[in-house]
């Protein structure tokens, strides 16, 4: 969206996806189907029903062997700059700059999960920490520049990578 005669871009790529993932999701419901899984590219999916849904988390870095969340009514959204390079635009550097090479998240709501990847990939650690933990509905795996891994709250079921 442009915004005529300012100069200015508003992306909603941040929780566009995970938006489409919340209206496909309760399209399911009012379907009255009860056990299913979003997927949304990979960068956002969203699994419900009694069982939990198990996802990849932290692929796609040849030092870090992937992991598995699984989902039960909730959403899993990741962000980073290992398929489009760096295009994260940081308000507070007024430039695009991410502080990390990739960031998750999973939430209850898919919209959430979505724009908090992309926060929490311009955010400082200490910043992520303390969302979080204001937060306890949350949890974010973070892989910074210096290819160290940071798991922040806390998800039922959460597998490292072996």
């Amino acid at each position: 969206m442009d915004v005529q005669g300012a100069g200015l871009d508003l992306d909603l790529g941040a929780i566009g996806k995970g938006l489409a993932v919340e209206k496909a999701a309760a399209l399911f419901l009012d379907w009255e189907i009860e056990d299913f899984l979003v997927n949304a590219g990979g960068s956002t999916v969203y699994g419900c029903g009694q069982k939990p849904w198990p996802v990849a988390v932290g692929g796609g870095f040849d030092f870090f062997k992937p992991g598995k969340v699984y989902l039960k009514n909730r959403a899993l959204s990741g962000s980073g700059h290992e398929v489009k390079g760096e295009h994260i635009f940081d308000p507070r550097e007024k430039r695009q700059q991410s502080r990390h090479l990739a960031a998750w998240v999973s939430h209850p709501s898919a919209p959430w999960s979505d724009a908090l990847s992309t926060a929490f990939m311009v955010m400082d650690l200490e910043e992520i920490e303390a969302f979080v933990r204001n937060h306890p509905e949350l949890w974010a795996l973070v892989l910074t520049r210096d290819k160290k891994s940071f798991q922040f709250g806390h998800v039922d079921c959460y597998e490292p990578g072996l």
